[in-house]
């Protein structure tokens, strides 16, 4: 038996002599939010900054799947105000750093 992490996870499992699959399914932990509440500078007057962005900005959630016009698909890994996301695949390889929604249609 080959030294590899499906060997592992069959061996582990009491199961080694179980038959592979063909097919690999790779998943990666994703936070909802930022966990700290708010930002370490205090404004004047002591009032406190959120850290917390909204959870929808123009219909998009973080790591909600995209289909980009060329036909590549990803997540959204990070959203700005502005309407420009970061998009990536699964292995976090980037695919975009800025796309725009008022330029291109995702």
């Amino acid at each position: 038996m080959e030294k590899n992490h499906a060997a592992d996870a069959r061996c582990a499992d009491g199961n080694p002599s179980s038959i592979p699959l063909d097919a690999l399914y790779i998943q990666q932990a994703a936070e909802k939010r930022s966990r700290r509440l708010h930002k370490a500078d205090i404004n004047k007057g002591g009032a406190k900054k959120l850290n917390q962005a909204q959870k929808y900005m123009f219909g998009y959630q973080l790591f909600g799947r995209v289909q980009m016009p060329d036909g590549r698909r990803g997540f959204i890994s990070g959203r700005r105000s502005s309407g420009s996301f970061d998009a990536r695949t699964l292995d976090v390889g980037k695919i975009s750093a800025g796309i725009n929604l008022r330029s291109s249609s995702i």
